[in-house]
């Protein structure tokens, strides 16, 4: 489980670095494994062996999910006022041609 934990953390660091750069092609290209990832965790026993570290890990993957998350949800409201924006724009330009 250490090692899924471990690569889940280090491909959404990638993720995450890419969204704070705007480089959402490389963010999007690297989703299909993190989720591969993040799936394969329910898959795994709990590592008895080390249980703290286990929770930490597991507590920085989720945040690290929570800033991903919020960036998205950024980026969607971003996105979503450029379309009203150029909607807007669309019917003033064919009031003004009328």
């Amino acid at each position: 489980m250490r090692i899924i934990i471990e690569a889940s953390i280090e491909q959404s660091e990638q993720q995450l670095l890419h969204a704070i750069q705007g480089d959402w092609e490389a963010f999007h290209a690297l989703e299909p494994k993190r989720q591969q990832l993040i799936r394969s965790l329910n898959n795994v026993d709990v590592d008895v062996v080390a249980p703290d570290e286990t929770r930490a890990n597991l507590e920085k993957l989720i945040a690290l999910n929570n800033e991903i998350e919020q960036l998205c949800i950024e980026h969607r409201n971003l996105l979503m006022q450029t379309l009203l924006d150029m909607r807007a724009g669309a019917k003033a330009s064919n009031a003004y041609e009328k």
